[in-house]
C-alpha cells in the first residue's frame, strides 16, 4: 500500500506504508485552474521492485488524482506519468528500457490519462 504525504501546498510525495526512512518512489505535482486539474507524476522506478509494486504505484496515484478532483469540485482531471531512471533487470518493469553496458537499464517513459 502507498501512502501519499503533502510536502507542500501543491507537491505530494508516495511512499509505502511502512518507509518513512527511504525517499519518495515518486511525487506529484498539481496544478489548480477554474475547472480543473493538471497533475504531473514523476516516478523514480530505481527503488519499485517488480511489476505488481509498479502497477500499485500507479494505482494509488491514480486514486489520489480521482479524490482530489473529487474533493476540489474540479470537472476535468488530466495526470501525466513520467517514468525515469535507471533499474535492473531482475525487477521485470513492463517499461521500454534501453540496455546500458553495466547492465542497468535506462527508462525514459511519458503517458497521461483524463480520468
Amino acid at each position: 500500500m502507498w501512502n501519499a504525504l503533502p510536502i507542500t501546498r501543491d507537491l505530494y510525495g508516495f511512499q509505502l506504508e511502512h518507509s518513512y526512512s527511504k525517499p519518495w518512489t515518486a511525487t506529484v505535482t498539481v496544478n489548480e485552474s477554474i475547472d480543473g486539474l493538471e497533475l504531473a507524476a514523476d516516478v523514480f522506478l530505481f527503488d519499485l521492485k517488480g511489476s505488481d509494486a509498479y502497477e500499485q504505484l500507479l494505482e494509488s496515484i491514480r486514486r489520489f488524482s480521482v479524490n482530489l478532483k473529487r474533493d476540489k469540485g474540479k470537472h476535468t482531471c488530466q495526470l501525466t506519468f513520467r517514468c525515469k531512471g535507471i533499474t535492473d533487470e531482475v525487477q521485470g518493469l513492463p517499461l521500454p528500457a534501453e540496455s546500458l553496458e553495466n547492465g542497468y537499464l535506462l527508462v525514459d517513459l511519458e503517458f497521461s490519462e483524463e480520468l
